[in-house]
């Protein structure tokens, strides 16, 4: 039997959300969107991590639009959702077609991430992320983020929790929290963003997160 050893590589997500001009009641200019960018791949020569967007130029590249909204949308109840949830589907390709499934035999593949603890906060009982931006930051909303596995998820249904740190994987996608690494080949992880009203003072700007991730498999 093949002697799989653990491995990882690094991969990078990030999410930007821009509230510009938010008090104009007519539609906004072509740059006041928001959107959550997402890059990354494995770097062994046999697998590809893939987005799940066969038509985009670059397979390990999606943007997730997560909307525009005036000041007065983004105040309300802590947790409220704000705008409609963006997904992406991460799943491990063969490199020779970026299609197929990527021959692990009988290892399985994670995806992990490391959030520190003063760039998360609880809200609505859901860890969320908090905006990073160093300038021009909004305030009045934060980030959630969901997710599912299986064969043929479409969409995140758990938050993810931040604050459940596996000492070697950090927190896994899967919410696996004991075992490491349990998806197969042919699995897939529903990755999904939304926007939640957190009820602070609303100011008008942009939102950044950038989140390293490492895709673990053994």
């Amino acid at each position: 039997m093949a002697n799989f050893k653990f491995q990882k590589s690094a991969l990078a997500i990030s999410s930007m959300a821009a509230l510009v001009a938010l008090l104009a009641p007519q539609a906004q200019a072509a740059n006041d969107v928001g959107e959550l960018d997402i890059t990354g791949q494995i770097s062994a020569a046999t697998c590809l991590l893939s987005l799940g967007d066969a038509t985009a130029t670059n397979n390990n590249s999606k943007t997730l639009n997560l909307g525009t909204f005036t000041t007065a949308q983004v105040i309300g109840a802590a947790g409220t959702a704000l705008g409609s949830p963006q997904t992406a589907i991460l799943s491990v390709k063969a490199a020779a077609d970026g299609a197929s499934a990527c021959a692990l035999g009988g290892a399985k593949w994670d995806v992990g991430i490391n959030i520190a603890s003063t760039n998360y906060e609880t809200i609505g009982g859901a860890t969320v992320l908090k905006n990073t931006a160093s300038t021009g930051a909004a305030k009045g909303f934060s980030v959630k983020l969901s997710t599912s596995t299986g064969t043929a998820v479409t969409a995140g249904s758990t938050a993810v929790n931040f604050a459940s740190v596996n000492n070697t994987y950090g927190t896994l996608l899967s919410g696996s929290t004991v075992s490491g690494p349990t998806l197969s080949a042919t699995d897939v992880i529903a990755l999904t963003a939304q926007m939640i009203s957190n009820t602070f003072v609303v100011i008008p700007g942009v939102f950044s997160h950038s989140i390293p991730l490492n895709l673990w498999y053994k």
